[in-house]
């Protein structure tokens, strides 16, 4: 064979694939070389290796003399050359190395495995290629083998076959077994001889499937006890035989033939049927020939009901070699076995026979006599077309019937074998003169009969008519019957007649007497005799009453009586009494009819509108009105009233004005409960003034029918007038100041009530709500206003003014520079304009220069104001002169001239209008003339600590109308470097820059910088360069107190000495100096002036000072202790805030009206601490004076000039208050400077100190 091979690495292992190309298997080694020592094959593999499944084998492979590598082919896989193989555990190389044993291990072999393995060892040099294959076979062993006959697997491995068959019939057998691997052989042995169709042409052996072969024989070569073998042989048995040798068992299945012979017919040798109950009985049963294999004789009964074993008692069973006998005595036989079939029935393998049946008739009397009745239409016991239905009925203890009815009376027996006679007797009792029994012997209506059931037993039967009359309730018929055997049967039935009762007339109330709803009316009923007793009830309108009393019995007598309380529902009620039997044929008696007269008053009224709805009517249109009371009985009276009430007086009409109002008279109509309703009209016309009246209705009955025990009744309705809407009050115009809030509404009355509202200003809409609520209202909101009102009827209109009061606002501002003058302009708003209105001006400057803030961030620099109160020209005189007027558009107008102008004018200015109405109106106006730059100092920029080796900015900042030039003076080398990067801060304000690194001490010093621009050079001005330093005090600190318990600071910084300060806030109270708290404040860089508030102070005096430090400096420096007085410490309100729970630190916009207001309370409070100084030092004076009278004469002076000279201080503190108090009027803006080093002033008398 030729073979090629493809070699495919994966991993560790190389995959070959095999095309043909000559391939040489290797043989053992020949003599050359083994001479020669060249590798060759010492063992050879066998050409084929058989292996049980899941056995272990070894693939041989033996080098002699190797030189090259082994390795092992499976199948299309090469192993490698590890001895362990890489990924399959079942495979392993076994053996010496050094032997060179190379062989091939498979553990636990699956069919899988099966396949080719080659042994091949690598070429060397001389040495040649060896390879040599082998075959694995891995078996199985096949399942234990099983014989089928027709299909199925023989009971006990026999086959029975039938001897009458034909010859030519074949015997057929299967003979399976499955899962052997290769395919198993089967063999087949009869009588222990192989079966081989070699042998017997007649004989068919069929191989159906690998698993199954077929063997088919003649039947006619078979005979009973002919035994036939299957055995079943493969490779896998041939391996476990060679394995067990003596102990190993044959594959094998085994069947033994047995041919049948057939049996003869089983009879029962008995001649008598009939057998009396409780006698004995016996059966004899043979069958002849037996057959075979024999068949069995057995006993069949066709009972089930009232057999016992007792009965039965099997007392012979012969088995000769040609007959089989069997006996049966059935032992006490009762009437259960009264026609019983007995058979003997044999049983073989293919046939089963049994004997005539053998009937027994058992002679038994009837248990019992019946006595019922039937219907001579429906139950005729002459017809025989069908079993008679009254053959199941259950015996009549009694026979009930109505007094003079006929009735057809039977009796018959249960179930019986024999014969037997029957007849009738009657006894009754004549009780109506009290005297005599009777009995009487009748003739039977039909003769005797008899019928004849399923299981052939008779029932007898024989019948008679009787009329019943009511002395049979004392009386009984009685049925005899007598067997053969004399034995007598009884039984006895009862009757019970029904007749009628007599009833009387009813006695106590009289029909249709008038009675009042609850009282109570007494009936008695009276009935006699009747069978059953009747039982009495009252009915009323043919409805059974429940409630009546319990009925009365006297002999033959039963009254009954009713007490009952009537109601209104019992008006107009038939009651009558009833003798009911509890026979339903017996017809019940009733008494004559009494009829319930009840007086009763209406319980509501019902008020509606013939031609409208009562909540829905339209003003001057005539309505008409029904009132309608519920059922009274007799009808009642209608009367008509119009309330007008109050809203607190509705629910209590009596106090209402009414007008009693004429309707038609009162009508009656059948109403409920069998009374009168009653109606009454009413025309009505209503206006709008009447919405909201009541109309009333009452209802009473007449005053002859006790008029205290039934009250009138009244319905109320409101009356609900429909009308349009008018408004029922004006407003004129309205006067109201700007801000506030303005809540405008009519009072309107419509009815439907109103849906659409609509608000006008300057015929422009605006609101569809009910109320207008002008919120914050604008001075833009004066005008004409209009409200309209509608619903679905109408509209209603009203108009009016608004004129709102407001204060100034500057509408329009200007500044014009010509020639050598500046002239501002200022035109506000305001309402009202007075003649003698307010116009002020005056020079301003920002609070911080460094950060932009709004015009309140500007304080006055000039303690001079320009005013302008009239229209009047100011003079020429003066270089800055002011005027005012009012223009065409009703605004005011002020001009500020400035003739010549100054380079000390430059800068800002401010108009400020008033009018007495809230806030003055301000705006800030800058000139912007040309003027030469002027230095500004700031104090944070004016020295700048820092450490050498470290970069540092320098900050230069001037005044001027264009951008300068800014250039800075080094100290160190004398070198003038330009500003790069000059920034305007703030309209008008320019700041240089320079950026030092400091390289060694020689760059510490003072730096000059100075601003140029095209009208000259400003100042120089110095900068100092520091080594890091202590930051300063911060500088013109200040306190405003704002209102009550709030204080506001505010403060200037220092320089901070190289390194970011943070600013302390300490304040104590006088009392308790030891007692500090603190707020800090962190510094900015980008403003000048820091501002903080603090809240919550309570009353009393406190002192404040401020402290700094920095990083590098952590401790706090504290100075300018400033002293204040806090009046009250209830919570007020600041610019709309709740500032009392207010603990953290604010910058607010300060309010100066507010701050005004703070102002005066702050002199009001101080006068007033003043003069109860003044009062409190004149006390001790005179307590000092009076105690130390008796002192020496000198002292006493002294003392008595220290305190003249202290009273005579304080009204000096008064003028001085009164001072500060005018230039607050004069001004909006207030601060409180106060000399930081300056200590509180001290009025000592005798060593009792008061400080203020």
């Amino acid at each position: 064979m030729y073979q090629i091979w493809i070699v495919i690495v994966l991993g560790s292992k190389i995959i070959y694939d095999s095309s043909p190309l000559p391939v040489t298997q290797s043989q053992k080694c020949s003599a050359r070389e083994l001479k020669n020592y060249i590798q060759c094959f010492k063992e050879i593999p066998l050409t084929d290796y058989y292996v049980l499944i899941n056995d272990s084998i070894a693939i041989s492979c033996v080098v002699n003399n190797q030189h090259g590598k082994v390795q092992w082919r499976a199948k299309n896989l090469v192993l490698g050359y590890d001895r362990s193989v890489p990924g399959m555990p079942r495979l392993q190389i076994i053996g010496d190395v050094t032997k060179g044993e190379h062989n091939l291990k498979i553990t636990k072999a699956q069919t899988e495995d099966s396949g080719d393995y080659e042994c091949q060892v690598q070429p060397v040099d001389a040495h040649p290629l060896l390879r040599r294959k082998s075959t694995l076979h891995v078996t199985k062993l096949p399942s234990i083998p099983y014989i089928l006959y027709k299909n199925e697997i023989p009971k006990n491995n026999e086959i029975i076959i039938d001897f009458n068959v034909s010859v030519k019939k074949m015997l057929k057998l299967i003979c399976v077994s499955e899962g052997g691997l290769p395919q198993p052989i089967f063999q087949w042995f009869w009588n222990s001889r192989e079966v081989t169709t070699d042998e017997m042409e007649f004989i068919l052996i069929i191989n159906i499937q690998p698993n199954k072969s077929s063997l088919s024989l003649p039947l006619s070569l078979l005979k009973s006890g002919h035994q036939i073998l299957c055995v079943i042989k493969n490779k896998a048995t041939e391996l476990l035989e060679s394995r067990l040798q003596s102990t190993y068992q044959r594959f094998e299945a085994k069947v033994t033939v047995i041919m049948f012979v057939r049996s003869g017919n089983p009879l029962i040798q008995n001649s008598n049927q009939i057998v009396d109950e409780n006698n004995d009985m016996e059966f004899t049963c043979s069958m002849k020939p037996t057959g075979h294999p024999k068949s069995k004789l057995k006993w069949s009964m066709n009972i089930t009901a009232g057999f016992r074993m007792e009965n039965l008692i099997k007392i012979k069973y012969n088995e000769n070699q040609d007959e089989l006998i069997t006996n049966l005595l059935l032992k006490k036989l009762n009437r259960t076995f009264h026609r019983v079939n007995v058979s003997c029935i044999s049983e073989s393998p293919f046939i089963t026979k049994s004997s005539p049946p053998f009937q027994i008739y058992v002679k038994h009397n009837p248990q019992k006599l019946s006595i019922v009745t039937f219907n001579e239409e429906s139950d005729n016991p002459n017809e025989k077309s069908s079993f008679p239905p009254f053959i199941q009925q259950n015996h009549l203890d009694i026979i009930s019937g109505i007094e003079n009815e006929d009735i057809n009376v039977l009796c018959f027996t249960s179930s019986y074998y024999g014969t037997l006679n029957m007849k009738w007797i009657l006894q009754h009792g004549d009780f109506v003169d009290g005297s005599k029994l009777t009995i009487q012997i009748l003739s039977p209506l039909l003769k005797l009969d008899h019928y004849l059931s399923k299981n052939h037993t008779i029932q007898t039967f024989i019948t008679q008519k009787i009329k019943l009359k009511r002395t049979l309730n004392s009386g009984f018929i009685e049925c005899h019957a007598t067997t053969e055997n004399q034995i007598l049967l009884k039984q006895k039935t009862k009757f019970n007649v029904f007749y009628q009762a007599k009833i009387s007339v009813i006695s106590g109330y009289v029909s249709q007497f008038p009675v009042h709803e609850g009282d109570i009316i007494h009936l008695t009923c009276c009935s006699y005799g009747g069978n059953p007793s009747p039982t009495l009830r009252w009915y009323k309108n043919n409805s059974l009453v429940l409630f009546s009393d319990e009925i009365k019995t006297d002999k033959e007598e039963q009254t009954l009586d009713f007490l009952y309380r009537v109601f209104k529902h019992d008006n107009g009620q038939k009651v009558f009494c009833e003798a009911k039997s509890e026979n339903v044929k017996v017809i019940p008696v009733k008494s004559n009819f009494l009829i319930i007269n009840v007086i009763f008053p209406p319980v509501h009224l019902e008020i509606s509108c013939l031609n409208c709805i009562p909540n829905k009517i339209m003003a001057n249109r005539t309505n008409e009105f029904l009132c309608e009371s519920s059922s009274s009985n007799p009808g009642s009276i209608i009367t008509w009233k119009l309330l007008n009430c109050s809203s607190i007086e509705i629910g209590n009409s009596t106090n209402c004005s009414s007008t009693v109002m004429q309707g038609t008279l009162s009508t009656n109509f059948p109403g409920q409960y069998n009374g009168w309703k009653t109606q009454s009209k009413l025309n009505l016309l209503l206006n709008y003034k009447q919405n909201n009246f009541i109309l009333q209705c009452q209802s009473r009955l007449s005053h002859k029918i006790l008029p205290e025990k039934y009250k009138p009744i009244v319905k109320n309705i409101k009356l609900k007038v429909l009308y349009p809407p008018f408004i029922m009050n004006s407003l004129n115009s309205l006067y109201v100041f700007e801000g506030s809030t303005v809540n405008l509404q009519y009072q309107i009355s419509a009815n439907p009530k109103a849906t659409h509202f609509s608000w006008y200003f300057q015929n422009r809409f605006i609101s569809s709500k009910q109320n207008l609520i002008i919120k914050n209202i604008h001075f833009n909101d004066s005008g004409s206003y209009k409200f309209v009102v509608e619903n679905l009827l109408g509209s209603a209109t009203r108009s009016f003014e608004i004129d709102v009061k407001y204060s100034p606002k500057v509408v329009k501002t200007s500044i014009n520079i010509f020639n050598d003058s500046a002239e501002f302009f200022c035109e506000a708003s305001m309402n009202p304009i007075y003649s003698n209105f307010s116009v002020v001006w005056r020079r301003i400057e920002p609070n911080d220069r460094i950060a932009y803030r709004d015009s309140r961030d500007f304080l006055p620099i000039l303690s001079i104001n320009y005013s302008c109160n009239s229209n009047s020209k100011p003079t020429n005189q003066m270089r800055i002169n002011s005027n005012c007027g009012i223009n065409k558009n009703n605004k005011i107008y002020s001009k500020l001239i400035i003739s010549p102008y100054q380079e000390s004018d430059f800068g800002w200015y401010q108009c400020m209008f008033c009018n007495g109405i809230g806030m003055k109106g301000r705006e800030n106006l800058h000139l912007n003339i040309p003027i030469k730059p002027w230095y500004l100092k700031i104090s944070q920029y004016s020295k700048q600590g820092t450490d050498i080796s470290h970069h540092s900015l320098l900050t230069c900042c001037f005044l001027s109308h264009v951008n300068p030039s800014i250039f800075w003076l080094v100290p160190f080398s004398n070198e003038i470097i330009f500003s790069t990067n000059t920034t305007e801060i703030r309209q008008s304000t320019f700041c240089g820059f320079l950026h030092m690194y400091v390289k060694e001490e020689s760059y510490f010093g003072q730096y000059k910088c100075q601003a140029k621009n095209e009208r000259g050079s400003s100042r120089l001005a110095y900068v100092s360069l520091l080594p890091t330093f202590q930051p300063d005090f911060p500088e013109s600190f200040k306190l405003f107190i704002l209102f009550k318990n709030n204080i506001h600071l505010s403060w200037i910084k220092g320089a901070d000495g190289g390194s970011e300060q943070t600013f302390q806030l300490r304040w104590w109270d006088e009392k308790q100096q030891s007692t500090f708290r603190y707020q800090t404040v962190k510094g900015n860089q980008s403003k000048e002036t820091l501002e903080i508030t603090i809240s919550n102070f309570s009353i009393g005096s406190y002192s404040i000072d401020i402290g700094v430090n920095s990083i590098r400096y952590p401790d706090f420096r504290y100075c300018c202790a400033i002293s204040f007085v806090v009046l009250s410490d209830k919570n007020d309100t600041f610019d709309g805030t709740n500032t009392k729970s207010q603990t953290h630190v604010e910058y607010p916009d300060v309010n100066l009206e507010n701050l005004n207001l703070s102002i005066y309370y702050i002199i009001i409070a101080s006068s007033i601490v003043v003069f109860l100084s003044l009062f409190f030092a004149l006390f001790i004076f005179v307590c000092i004076m009076k105690h130390r009278r008796k002192s020496s004469v000198s002292l006493q002076n002294r003392k008595k000039s220290l305190a003249v000279d202290s009273l005579l201080k304080l009204p000096d503190t008064l003028n001085e208050s009164k001072l500060m108090a005018d230039q607050l009027d004069n001004s909006e803006d207030i601060q409180m400077k106060l000399d930081p080093s300056s200590e509180p002033k001290e009025l000592i008398i005798d060593q009792e100190t008061i400080k203020f």
